[in-house]
């Protein structure tokens, strides 16, 4: 509100707004609500979060100085919120994650950074030479569009233009991978309740290469489509009755003990969600062919199967997904035939005889060499 603030230049202004960003660039109000001056500051996303004004060095040192502050405090990475709009330019934007980048691995080598930018991988590229890892967006929604097309034509295609396209821009990189997040329509609400497809979903994530990220609640399969507040609903971990810990700032539309079972009930059940994940996520800590395997297409994807290898050493996986509600016969090819370890089958209606295999509905199957 006062222009002779110290901090204003910490801040972008201008008294003539661009004609095409009119709805990004706002009048500061007093208490009463009532516009001041002519000088409107901008905010990208909303009034209520004004953008830093990076073209100032004194805000790039305060910015240093709130990260060292973490840093010191022993925090090991950061997530990097909305990594390409620090300025209108994705140039601009790679300076000045070059720049932050090199000053927090001078005070510790060791930081971890992941960037979030939304668009698509041929705009995410260059933001993993500054930053150390970025959500992919695109295999995230690969991944929705298959589980509820059940078509999965496509996704040899697109996964190795992903990899490929990544790999020109540095090939140390790391993939964040991921289903969905505080900014989409929760998985669960996507597929329709589908119980199925949320598992298979799950089996999806932890084989692909990549590090996985679960959106909390995305384990006990919380529901929520926008506005934002209703996909950001409290996590059920108890019975409400049992539960003196919940949350209760708004009544949930979305998630409640009628629609949800509470993680902590979920534990004893062998077939919920959670231990789904908790199974999925130990299948993928002890195999290094899944945490640290290359990716390759097999000839076994189809519009019916999503079909890849993951491949470490003298490892090999092959990872195969019915995505439809009807049952998918497939016949290995020879090179295939010495798979013939069952790391992870999710259910004995999926059938392996020799070189022939039936996949149950929404069926999952890991094979594997001996080595």
């Amino acid at each position: 509100k006062n222009p002779e603030s110290v901090m204003r230049s910490y801040f972008n202004w201008t008294e003539k707004p661009p004609a095409n960003e009119m709805d990004k660039w706002y009048l500061p109000k007093d208490e009463k609500g009532k516009a001041i001056g002519n000088a409107y500051y901008y905010g990208y996303f909303s009034p209520e979060m004004p953008d830093w004004n990076y073209d100032n060095p004194q805000m790039v040192e305060e910015a240093k100085r709130i990260l060292k502050f973490y840093i010191e405090m022993g925090v090991d990475g950061f997530r990097l919120d909305a990594a390409q709009h620090i300025f209108n330019d994705h140039n601009k934007n790679i300076g000045f994650w070059n720049l932050i980048s090199a000053y927090l691995k001078g005070l510790n080598k060791t930081v971890f950074l992941v960037g979030e930018v939304d668009n698509s991988f041929d705009v995410v590229a260059p933001y993993i030479k500054p930053l150390d890892a970025c959500f992919d967006f695109d295999l995230s929604r690969e991944v929705l569009k298959i589980l509820k097309t059940e078509d999965a034509a496509t996704f040899t295609n697109q996964m190795e233009k992903i990899v490929s396209h990544y790999k020109k821009a540095n090939s140390n990189y790391k993939d964040v991978i991921f289903l969905t997040n505080h900014d989409q329509n929760r998985l669960m609400s996507e597929v329709k309740g589908n119980l199925a497809k949320a598992k298979q979903a799950c089996c999806i994530l932890f084989t692909l290469p990549g590090i996985p990220y679960i959106y909390y609640g995305e384990e006990i399969g919380m529901k929520g489509e926008k506005p934002d507040e209703f996909i950001r609903e409290p996590i059920l971990f108890g019975p409400e009755k049992n539960d003196p810990m919940r949350t209760r700032w708004m009544k949930p539309q979305y998630n409640n003990d009628k629609s949800i079972t509470p993680a902590f009930l979920q534990v004893n059940d062998d077939q919920s969600l959670l231990n789904h994940y908790s199974r999925m996520n130990a299948i993928r800590k002890n195999s290094n062919a899944l945490r640290f395997g290359e990716v390759a297409s097999s000839a076994l994807n189809s519009k019916n199967v999503m079909a890849y290898y993951r491949i470490y050493n003298q490892q090999r996986y092959l990872i195969l997904h019915n995505v439809t509600a009807s049952p998918v016969t497939l016949t290995l090819d020879d090179k295939d035939r010495l798979l013939n370890h069952i790391i992870y089958q999710n259910s004995k209606q999926t059938i392996v005889n020799a070189n022939l295999i039936t996949l149950e509905p929404y069926g999952t199957l890991i094979l594997a060499n001996d080595r």
